[in-house]
């Protein structure tokens, strides 16, 4: 489960909203944008109600031509309906410049809407996503028993963790390679007496990374490539380090990411982020 935001814009801010759509579902988060939705010969006024019913967060992207968009106001005037009716906040609204904001109607104007363009995106992004998430814990709330009061718990963690992984992968974007390779070059492991490198071990399972990798599958590897017994247990006998001993470090360098288990897999899966691709084409 997770949440749904709707996105309402013109069809002049196609090219920013197609960024946004696809940024969400990377942070897990669905959408429901109208080129992915309304097949050829669909009603859009169905589709369109359909959609907004159907999510948890209503996102308004106001500019020149979207304020003067007719669907975009048939839109907000459905969203403010709802919000009315579900007793919960689920409008969130962004303007491309503060001059927009400033031709607003009254009404929108005491609504917060922050600036949200390609030179000023990661602060909004994450506030959207926050905002998806929240307002998705609270339907959860209102629809469930007691238990929603845990769940709402593990979903607040959960944006918590979004966010400072976006922001990570924000500040990655601008690091400098070299550093992060000085990094792995110094960070060293002792394994059956032979001494290696954190880079070694980025350089060994990094392919497998790249198309999502297993745990015991990235340990079997590891070991084949030094020449020792894969049908260990672990690495980590004899004073030897197990495999999430040397793959931590990856993650907090921002170069692999855990994918948690869900449908019916029972084990976490590692990919390579977005510097770790970078890096991962440097070597």
């Amino acid at each position: 489960m997770k949440p749904r935001v709707f996105l309402s814009h013109s069809k002049d801010n196609k090219k920013i909203i197609e960024k946004i759509a696809s940024d969400l579902r990377s942070a897990r988060v669905d959408v429901w944008y109208d080129e992915w939705e309304i097949p050829p010969g669909d009603s859009f006024r169905r589709q369109i109600t359909k959609g907004i019913d159907e999510s948890d967060l209503f996102f308004i992207y106001l500019t020149d031509s979207s304020a003067k968009s007719y669907w975009v106001q048939h839109e907000l005037d459905t969203a403010f309906v709802k919000q009315g009716n579900s007793g919960r906040n689920i409008l969130a609204l962004f303007v491309d410049s503060d001059q927009v904001r400033s031709q607003l109607p009254t009404d929108l104007q005491a609504i917060h809407s922050p600036v949200f363009n390609d030179d000023d995106y990661l602060r909004p992004l994450c506030q959207l996503i926050s905002r998806g998430w929240e307002s998705y814990s609270q339907r959860i709330v209102q629809d469930s028993t007691s238990k929603s009061r845990m769940k709402q718990l593990e979903l607040e963690n959960e944006i918590k963790t979004l966010e400072l992984t976006i922001a990570r992968a924000s500040s990655a974007d601008f690091a400098d390679i070299q550093k992060i390779f000085s990094n792995l070059e110094n960070r060293k492991f002792l394994i059956a007496d032979k001494e290696v490198t954190l880079l070694y071990v980025f350089k060994v399972l990094s392919n497998e990374f790249a198309t999502s990798a297993h745990i015991i599958y990235l340990e079997r590897l590891l070991l084949k490539d030094l020449g020792l017994d894969q049908n260990v247990d672990s690495l980590k006998a004899g004073g030897i380090y197990r495999i999430r001993d040397l793959i931590g470090p990856l993650v907090i360098l921002g170069l692999v990411y855990i994918q948690p288990p869900h449908g019916e897999l029972t084990d976490d899966y590692y990919y390579l982020t977005e510097m770790g691709k970078k890096v991962a084409s440097n070597l």
